[in-house]
């Protein structure tokens, strides 16, 4: 988030190691058994509670980020979601973030509440430009790079909440109502720091 703040998903390795061995469970149950259909409805609802705390947690953030909302714009990334999942390092991750659907309920309340959600254009380099002084670090493409010095004025990121103050002020260039395609070089200069209210989210 643009105000330094970061939401993480519970911690979910317990219950998918109890996936690994409930699958294990039920590869080793004869076909048709009662038994089998035992083991299958454990997985299953293995597979709920593991559903039922991602939605808990997706509900609570984005009620919480609509309602704290001053300005009645959010910002987001334009994630390239089907691309990243052929990425065999990143599909699980992203898979366990369910971007998507946080995405989905984000914009679905804030609708609600009159807010407008803007994507900021899917090559627009959040994570690679110094949020105080616009020097652009090609070397921060590379995703292992969490954290960050600005060789011009030495300004230390880390890199979510800096691309996250980035989007803030890329979202205040754009007035309400006006899609990112409509934006213009001259209301560059329109950008300020990033007002209080203004929800930037990274994936």
């Amino acid at each position: 988030m643009s105000t330094g703040e970061k939401y993480s998903l519970p911690d979910l390795s317990k219950y998918e190691n109890k996936l690994k061995r409930l699958h294990r469970q039920l590869s080793r149950k004869q076909k048709g058994s009662k038994n089998r259909e035992k083991a299958r409805l454990r997985l299953a609802k293995a597979y709920e509670k593991i559903i039922n705390i991602k939605n808990d947690w997706i509900h609570k953030v984005t009620h919480k980020i609509v309602n704290e909302n001053q300005v009645g714009k959010i910002v987001v990334e334009d994630i390239n979601i089907n691309g990243m999942m052929k990425n065999s390092k990143l599909s699980k991750y992203i898979h366990m973030q369910s971007w998507g659907k946080f995405i989905t309920i984000l914009t679905y309340k804030a609708k609600n509440l009159g807010i407008e959600v803007i994507k900021a254009d899917r090559f627009f380099q959040s994570s690679q430009t110094c949020s105080v002084c616009g020097y652009v670090n090609k070397e921060v493409k590379d995703l292992k790079i969490r954290k960050w010095v600005c060789p011009i004025c030495k300004a230390e990121h880390d890199r979510d909440i800096n691309a996250a103050k980035n989007l803030a002020k890329y979202g205040l260039t754009i007035p309400v109502g006006r899609g990112p395609f409509e934006f213009t070089p001259v209301d560059s200069a329109l950008a300020a720091e990033p007002a209080k209210g203004l929800r930037a989210i990274t994936g």
